[in-house]
């Protein structure tokens, strides 16, 4: 398990930026992680690493799927507005990033939630 978290820290390690970072080896070293433990933050990693590998189209409806496993979990809400935002659905990520504001309580996390609504 912890082997399969590392290779996804050293593919991120490696990417000299956002763009070269490899996001289908990523959906694919969380599925085996999925094979090991269900866990529905895992399964909302994935489908954040699906959006950049295939679209935010795509992954969307993965996320939505764990609202009701994650309704309390401040990530959820900001993966979910982004999605949302990326998939051009402005009023529905507004609410998304308000909810995930609201959940927040770390002061970086506000304001990158801010900025991002702002957007």
């Amino acid at each position: 398990f912890y082997q399969l978290q590392a290779a996804i820290s050293a593919i991120h390690a490696r990417a000299k930026d956002f763009g070269e970072i490899d996001w289908q080896e990523i959906v694919l070293i969380y599925e085996r992680l999925l094979q090991i433990t269900h866990s529905p933050i895992l399964r909302l990693n994935q489908a954040v690493a699906m959006s950049y590998a295939t679209s935010a189209e795509m992954a969307l409806p993965v996320v939505e799927r764990l609202q009701g496993e994650l309704h309390r979990y401040q990530p959820y809400y900001a993966a979910l507005a982004n999605l949302l935002r990326r998939c051009h659905r402005s009023d529905e990520a507004e609410v998304a990033y308000l909810r995930a504001i609201e959940l927040s309580s770390n002061g970086s996390d506000l304001a990158f939630l801010a900025a991002h609504l702002k957007q």
